[in-house]
């Protein structure tokens, strides 16, 4: 136990580095085996579950494997990490809380602070003391409930909204005039009357990716 938890933190903290955090990682504290895909059918003494919530195929999946593969290289520890490709179904979650080995999670926030006032993550607040000095206080709070850590955070990107300058010119649009709700559907509505363009791109509501 002393040697996983050893490569645990070892494996988050080259996640640590190599992202910065806005969504959080959880560990389970104990259980059996997993059917979610083949690769999550792993020898738990020389193995260690990696599952994020995104598929294995998509880009961020891709990226991931990426890093994993890197650890793996890298790592002098005895056991491999093995990512698990998943999603952010709460039933699924739970049912691997309550049957997987040993395995780290990628986590909503919303669902470390959940599954942590129950109970059923692992305290982390030992292992991470020195990692706490990384992050910005409130960060570093989505990862707790009731004073334990159970996530650390690992992941993050800029949120922003991207304009095509020339439509802008083209339909009389002043970027900078853009400041609320209300003007953005205005301009949106000159640039439908002044060009061929037509919608904005959102993030998907049951997509992580832009849709």
């Amino acid at each position: 136990m002393k040697m996983r938890q050893k490569s645990l933190k070892h494996f988050l903290f080259l996640l640590v580095l190599t992202f910065l955090a806005v969504a959080l990682l959880a560990c389970k504290k104990t259980g059996g085996s997993t059917t979610e895909s083949s690769t999550a059918q792993t020898d738990a003494a020389s193995q260690l579950s990696f599952r994020i919530t995104w598929t294995d195929y998509s880009g961020r999946g891709q990226a991931i494997q990426k890093i994993v593969d890197s650890y793996n290289a890298i790592s002098a520890d005895d056991e491999d990490v093995v990512m698990i490709g998943g999603d952010e179904n709460q039933t699924t979650i739970e049912q691997m809380l309550a049957s997987s080995p040993e395995t780290v999670f990628v986590l909503p926030y919303r669902y470390v602070q959940y599954f942590g006032y129950r109970g059923e993550l692992m305290d982390l607040s030992d292992s991470f003391t020195e990692e706490k000095n990384l992050f910005y206080e409130k960060i570093w709070q989505l990862g707790t409930a009731d004073g334990k850590v159970y996530g650390i955070p690992w992941l993050g990107h800029s949120m922003c909204l991207l304009y095509n300058k020339t439509l802008l010119e083209t339909a009389g649009v002043d970027a900078g005039s853009i400041t609320s709700l209300d003007t953005l559907v205005l301009a949106l509505e000159q640039v439908e009357q002044a060009t061929n363009a037509q919608g904005i791109g959102l993030v998907g509501a049951e997509s992580n990716d832009v849709s």
